[in-house]
């Protein structure tokens, strides 16, 4: 199952970014804190809005950006990344990777309701990219106030058109589905409603996706 140790890995996700944090106490050495956009709202996230509340902040065993925000209030170099649901690209294992491979068993492609679910997304690449500015902003600036930046490129994409795009690339039938418990263990993909905007982050970091958006990337030869 796709989410089977998801208890276990949030756990040690929090270990570890505690110890690291006690690691670079004292230093300003930078440390950049994995998260996601993902969750299940009508708005758009920005960075300015902490994770982890509401409904979500009970549902997920994932703590990161609560672990860092703590690192940051003590002084600490942290900083928080939010990956989208989508990190697509050569080599994905992720979410997407998981959305495809279901369809080629089914052999159909499925969204949940209306299709109106939006994941944001991000090439792999561009990602490396951000984290790798945001380790330079933190080493220029320690004390800065901005420690939140989001990896996305593409705010908002339905899950009818991930669906639509994947029904094309494998030659298999569309199909709305309206029980989310007919999608097993997957069915939190299908749920996932999580419109997110990385506009503080590309003015302050200068970061400029460049990479292929999420539905060419899925009709190319890399999935």
């Amino acid at each position: 199952m796709i989410f089977g140790i998801f208890f276990q890995a949030g756990a040690m996700d929090r270990r570890a970014i505690e110890t690291m944090g006690r690691a670079i106490s004292g230093t300003n050495k930078p440390l950049a804190v994995t998260y996601g956009t993902t969750g299940i709202r009508k708005h758009v996230e920005t960075e300015h809005e902490v994770a982890d509340t509401g409904l979500l902040k009970w549902l997920t065993p994932r703590k990161s950006e609560i672990v860092a925000r703590q690192l940051m209030a003590q002084n600490i170099n942290a900083f928080v990344v939010r990956l989208s649901p989508a990190v697509h690209g050569a080599g994905d294992k992720g979410f997407t990777r998981t959305v495809i491979e279901r369809a080629k068993k089914s052999h159909r492609a499925e969204y949940f309701g209306l299709g109106t679910h939006a994941w944001s997304a991000v090439h792999r690449l561009d990602a490396a990219h951000l984290f790798y500015l945001v380790t330079m902003y933190g080493l220029e600036h320690p004390t800065t106030n901005e420690r939140v930046f989001n990896a996305v490129a593409e705010e908002s994409i339905t899950t009818a058109a991930i669906a639509r795009t994947i029904s094309r690339k494998l030659n298999v039938p569309l199909k709305a589905k309206y029980n989310p418990l007919s999608f097993g263990d997957t069915a939190m993909l299908y749920l996932i409603n999580c419109p997110t905007s990385s506009q503080l982050t590309r003015q302050i970091l200068g970061w400029v996706p460049v990479q292929p958006d999420l539905l060419t990337d899925i009709s190319s030869s890399r999935y």
